[in-house]
């Protein structure tokens, strides 16, 4: 159901939005901004996904059952 909800989101804000510069440098300038906003926020969310693991240790003491026999 997201799947089905993102794409038509991203073309709706996305088309109307290139479409509103007349400059094609500006739409450059715009994509280069939204590349590196979209690196930066990864990135601190990554961080802040891990240290949340490492500080809560969500899944320590979990034994997950053995299934199957693994030959090479």
């Amino acid at each position: 159901m997201i799947k089905t909800i993102i794409a038509p989101l991203l073309f709706g804000t996305l088309v109307p939005g290139i479409a509103g510069h007349s400059d094609v440098k500006q739409v450059g300038r715009m994509g280069w901004k939204s590349m590196l906003y979209f690196e930066i926020v990864t990135t601190i969310a990554l961080f802040i996904g891990l240290f949340a693991i490492n500080f809560t240790k969500a899944g320590v003491g979990i034994v997950m059952p053995f299934i199957g026999h693994v030959t090479c």
